[in-house]
């Protein structure tokens, strides 16, 4: 039997280890923590956000299944694990926005190669068409292992197509020029000490050499065109000046006291206005040809003047008898 004063100690024990009782703390938050984290597969321990987590994952299984956990430690360890959880969401949200941005890269770089194979790289100068072709080569390199390739060196890549892909240069329309060609190189006798024949010739020299070359550009073409069709239309304007100051000059040598007040009006009328053409700088190659003919056809139809004629006729019959007498 026990005393009273055993009894009394045993129920001071007794209320005393009730008075020291400490409830279990509440690890709701901490389980859904845990819960959350195994979600995340195959975390790489080599990355430090995927370590993180791991550890404070570890960290917090062990305070779950410590009973004796205090509620500061199962606080301390569900805090630390969202942190650790909140971290992996960012990084995973980043590696998908910069996959997002990547493909989006990528199927922008496989628009622009479509676009480069849809085109007739022979309708283009070749100097323009190399560049396009070394772009075109290294940009399907980086499309068919893009993998190796960041989003910027694909966006580069992208670009560098592009950019050669705008700056081609179509092969220039040359029929004008070959028909410019072929009037020129129609005219024949070109003497080199002539300043109108030796600017055709050097003129055809430049636009045969634009004419072979497939890199030659639209402005060379048109340029090459017009010198050469400027300098036939100078040969022709100063043959056809020539031919009517030759008329003149034969105009200039005939006696208009031979010929007819009726036939030299005309005449006169022909040479004033060839001369007038002769010194109108603006006068066209037709101009000149109608004056040379104008003058030549009046030329021709200068009518001799008889009277003079006549006289030395009447003078010689006059003279008749005399030689008659004489004989």
């Amino acid at each position: 039997s026990k005393t009273i004063a055993e009894i009394k100690a045993a129920t001071n024990a007794l209320e005393d280890a009730q008075n020291v009782l400490v409830p279990q703390a509440d690890k709701t938050a901490l389980k859904i923590a845990i819960n959350t984290a195994n979600g995340h597969n195959n975390l790489n321990p080599n990355n430090p956000v995927d370590k993180a987590l791991q550890d404070k994952l570890a960290v917090a299984n062990e305070v779950n299944t410590n009973d004796d956990a205090t509620a500061d430690q199962v606080k301390t360890a569900t805090d630390d694990l969202n942190t650790a959880i909140t971290a992996k969401k960012a990084q995973d949200d980043q590696i998908a926005k910069d996959a997002a941005a990547k493909q989006a890269a990528l199927d922008a770089l496989n628009d622009e190669l479509n676009k480069v194979k849809a085109l007739d790289k022979t309708t283009y100068t070749p100097n323009t068409v190399t560049s396009l072709t070394e772009k075109q080569t290294a940009a399907q390199a980086i499309a068919d292992a893009p993998e190796t390739k960041t989003t910027e060196e694909i966006n580069a890549a992208t670009k560098a197509l592009k950019d050669a892909k705008d700056a081609l240069v179509p092969k220039a329309d040359k029929t004008d020029l070959q028909k410019a060609l072929d009037t020129a190189k129609a005219i024949t006798g070109l003497e080199p000490t002539d300043k109108e024949d030796k600017a055709v010739q050097d003129a055809i020299d430049a636009a045969q050499t634009v004419n072979k070359d497939d890199n030659a550009t639209p402005q060379q073409v048109a340029d090459a065109t017009k010198a050469i069709n400027d300098a036939v239309a100078t040969k022709a304007h100063q043959d056809a000046l020539d031919q009517l100051n030759k008329a003149l000059e034969d105009a200039a040598k005939v006696d208009k006291t031979d010929y007819t007040a009726d036939s030299v009006k005309p005449f006169d009328t022909a040479v004033k206005a060839g001369k007038t053409a002769a010194g109108d700088n603006t006068s066209t190659v037709e101009a000149l040809n109608n004056a040379t003919k104008a003058v030549q056809d009046a030329t021709a139809q200068l009518v001799p003047d008889k009277s003079k004629l006549d006289t030395a006729i009447t003078e010689a019959k006059a003279l008749e008898p005399l030689t008659d007498s004489n004989t």
